[in-house]
C-alpha cells in the first residue's frame, strides 16, 4: 500500500517548470510497480510556522472522525478549517491558496485493512444494451465504472441495498469487451471484464419456429423481476400440441430444491415466449437474496442458467 502525505513544509509543491518534490513523489516507479506517494498535499511557497499545522489538524480530524474519506475532501476541508480558525486573516487564506493537491483528489484514503467485496453481474452484454445491472452485496455508495479501453461509458453509486443500474452512453463500436471497476471505502478494488456480443445471445422474439431451442434471462442479477425468454422448435411445438411432451421452467436454489415451477404447455402460443419471475416461491413467499438456477426443459433438451436475486 502507498502512503498519502500532508507536507507542512516550504516549496515542496513549487512547480516552476521542473518537477517539484510533490510531483516526483506521486509519479515514482511505474504503473505496475509504483513506489511513491498515493497523493501529496504540498505548498508552492515558504509556509509560515503555525497556520499549516492548524490546517493539518483539521484534515486529520476529518479522516479520523469519518467525516471525509477522499483526499480532496480531507485536504480542502483542512484548509477551510485553517481559514476559519484564523477568522479570515490573510495568513490563513494565503496558506490555503498555495497548498496544492498532487495526485488524484477523488481517491478514497483507507483507515483500516481493506476487505474484499462480493460483486455480482452478468459476464456478457449485448452491444445494443442501454443499461447494465451490478450488485455489491451489503455495500452502499460503492462506485461502479464501465470502460471501453480508456473511455468511460457509464458509472454510478450503489444504493442502500448495494444495487446500481448503469446507463450506457457512447458505447464505442467496434469493441469486444468492457472493463468494470468497483471501489468503496476501506475495500479492495474489484476489476473484471464483460464480453460484448453483437446482439442478444438468443433472439427470442421471432414468431417463426427456430431450428434450435434456447433460454435467455435478464436482467442478471435482478432485484424485482426476472424475464425468462425461451424458444422451442417446430417439432417441440407439435409434440406439445399433441400432448406427447410438456415444456417446463423450474427454478432451483443452491441446495438443489425446486422453489418455483412453470408448466408452459397450456401457455405456448408462439415458439418464442417470455415468463416473468418476481422472486416468489410456489407458495407466494418472497425468497431470500442469493444464487438461483433457471432450468428450461423441452422434450429431451435441457438448459440451465444461473441468476442472482438481490434485495
Amino acid at each position: 500500500m502507498l502512503p498519502f502525505v500532508i507536507s507542512v513544509a516550504c516549496q515542496v509543491g513549487n512547480f516552476n517548470g521542473a518537477d517539484c518534490d510533490c510531483e516526483v513523489s506521486v509519479t515514482a516507479g511505474t504503473v505496475d510497480t509504483a513506489d511513491g506517494f498515493l497523493v501529496h498535499w504540498g505548498s508552492s511557497i515558504n509556509q509560515s510556522w503555525v497556520p499549516p499545522c492548524i490546517g493539518q489538524e483539521g484534515a486529520v480530524n476529518r479522516l479520523t472522525h469519518n467525516l471525509s474519506n477522499t483526499a480532496g475532501g480531507i485536504f480542502f476541508n483542512g484548509a477551510c478549517y485553517m481559514i476559519e480558525y484564523y477568522g479570515g486573516n490573510p495568513e490563513g487564506v494565503d496558506m490555503a491558496q498555495t497548498w496544492h493537491i498532487f495526485g488524484d483528489a477523488s481517491v478514497q484514503l483507507r483507515t483500516d485493512t481493506p476487505q474484499q467485496m462480493t460483486v455480482v453481474h452478468a459476464d456478457s452484454i449485448s452491444r445494443t444494451a442501454s443499461s447494465f445491472d451490478v450488485g455489491v452485496l451489503g455495500i452502499a455508495n460503492a462506485l461502479v465504472g464501465l470502460y471501453a479501453d480508456t473511455t468511460l461509458v457509464g458509472s454510478g453509486y450503489t444504493d442502500i441495498s448495494g444495487n446500481v443500474t448503469i446507463d450506457l452512453n457512447n458505447m464505442p463500436n467496434p469493441i469486444d469487451v468492457l472493463h468494470i471497476t468497483v471501489t468503496a471505502y476501506n475495500k479492495i478494488p474489484y476489476l473484471d471484464s464483460i464480453t460484448i456480443f453483437p446482439s442478444d445471445i438468443l433472439e427470442l422474439t421471432s414468431l417463426v419456429p427456430s431450428s434450435v431451442p434456447g433460454l435467455a434471462i435478464s436482467p442478471n442479477p435482478f432485484s424485482t423481476n426476472l424475464d425468462i425468454r425461451y424458444q422451442v422448435t417446430e417439432r417441440q411445438m407439435q409434440e406439445v400440441r399433441s400432448k406427447k411432451h410438456d415444456i417446463f421452467l423450474k427454478i432451483y436454489d443452491v441446495a438443489g430444491r425446486t422453489v418455483k415451477s412453470f408448466n408452459l404447455a397450456s401457455g405456448v402460443l408462439y415458439p418464442a415466449s417470455t415468463v416473468t419471475w418476481d422472486g416468489d416461491d410456489d407458495l407466494g413467499r418472497k425468497l431470500p437474496a442469493g444464487v438461483y438456477f433457471v432450468q428450461f426443459e423441452a422434450n429431451n433438451y435441457k438448459q440451465i442458467e444461473k441468476t442472482i436475486l438481490l434485495k
